[in-house]
């Protein structure tokens, strides 16, 4: 490929780009140099990625949707029957909206969880979470912040089963282009007995109603970056999900694996001692997810 735009004017988007090795594995520097006219657009969450980059750079920070485009927004989540809000919502829906900051994905997962409640006590209750907050990372006047707050309440409102579904998802089969939609319910209906293929497909069919997950044309099952994040960092942090899905060596907990371990990658380029560590372990834990990771030569 890179033979192909040295030769070539040429217009590249790399799309949420995390870490500068992701654009020089596809485009050096010295190609954009030499090959003038050529555009390469770069999105990402991190300005340091593109900032010593030895090109000239225009950086467009993307702003936060003004009050009517944020309502217009939230209600197209929120009432998927209707183009308005119900005359008793209409304050309470404005209020929610301005709490979200015009953080888009907030807007689109609230709205999808509050579509599902008609009543105005139900909406209350969210915006008096809003306004509390949750002793996430970052302070309450953040985007960031406010962001985790709005996407740990749709978090909390889903079942049992929705919520380790999406644990999962985030943990396991969200790299890597995603994974289709048979495998995650395969992996499910396997897991315990009494769970019907059809009980994983509705409990899919439920994320994805919520706006927790999306389901692509041809089966593969996406998960937006900012809630895989805060998927993790609910099974990193929170007692109840703590040491049940590892994804990577670093995360082996000092006291070794527990009986709480439901998942795990187990990667053979880690450490003769680190896996052998691991899987010492897994003999006495409640695992059900076995991903590894074979390098062949």
């Amino acid at each position: 490929m890179k033979q192909v735009l040295m030769s070539k004017k040429f217009m590249l988007v790399l799309d949420d780009v995390k870490d500068k090795n992701q654009i020089n594995d596809v485009v050096l520097s010295d190609v954009l140099h030499f090959n003038k006219g050529s555009i390469l657009i770069v999105t990402t969450r991190n300005w340091e990625v593109v900032k010593s980059y030895p090109t000239k750079i225009h950086k467009f920070d993307i702003e936060e949707l003004d009050k009517d485009a944020s309502l217009k927004l939230f209600t197209a989540y929120s009432c998927r029957d209707g183009d308005e809000l119900p005359k008793e919502l209409i304050e309470i829906g404005k209020e929610i909206v301005r709490s979200c900051n015009g953080l888009p994905l907030s807007l689109k997962v609230l709205g999808s969880f509050l579509g599902g409640q008609k009543r105005l006590r139900c909406w209350e209750r969210a915006l008096q979470k809003l306004r509390r907050g949750r002793p996430l990372d970052g302070d309450e006047i953040d985007s960031e912040y406010k962001l985790w707050t709005i996407l740990k309440i749709s978090f909390d409102a889903l079942k049992v089963e929705e919520k380790n579904m999406f644990l999962d998802i985030c943990c396991f089969f969200c790299n890597n282009g995603g994974t289709m939609k048979g495998t995650i319910i395969q992996i499910w209906t396997n897991k315990q007995s009494g769970v019907e293929e059809q009980d994983g497909s509705i409990v899919l069919d439920m994320l994805v109603h919520q706006s927790m997950i999306k389901i692509e044309k041809d089966g593969v099952i996406k998960v937006h970056d900012q809630l895989q994040d805060m998927g993790r960092k609910i099974v990193e942090e929170e007692k109840e999900y703590k040491d049940t899905r590892i994804w990577n060596a670093n995360m082996v907990p000092m006291h070794g694996i527990t009986s709480k371990l439901e998942g795990i990658i187990l990667d053979y380029n880690m450490k003769d001692i680190s896996r052998r560590f691991i899987i010492k372990g897994l003999h006495f834990c409640s695992l059900r997810i076995l991903i590894c990771n074979i390098v062949t030569k």
